[in-house]
């Protein structure tokens, strides 16, 4: 099996909420369509812009935090929670 390993050059605007000294929201802001032209070559500089290519990688990407979330989370509680509408372009 073969690994591509791809550098990505993505700007993000980052945005915080702390209580208690714990992030309780985390919003990313970026150009979604020149992050997939970087990752995913032609089909994503072709394709990028597409409704449904957008919402594939959303939905890739909230898979992969709720998957490590459940990994991680503290084992005397539950998961934490973050909104699905946290992922934006």
């Amino acid at each position: 099996m073969w690994i591509l390993t791809v550098q990505v050059h993505n700007i993000v605007e980052a945005s915080f909420k702390f209580r208690d000294g714990k992030i309780t929201h985390h919003n990313d802001v970026f150009d979604l369509w020149r992050w997939e032209g970087q990752a995913l070559g032609m089909k994503g500089k072709l394709l990028g812009w597409v409704p449904a290519m957008k919402s594939s990688v959303r939905a890739k990407a909230r898979a992969s935090l709720d998957k490590y979330m459940s990994d991680n989370a503290p084992a005397a509680t539950a998961p934490a929670t973050v909104p699905a509408n946290t992922i934006t372009q």
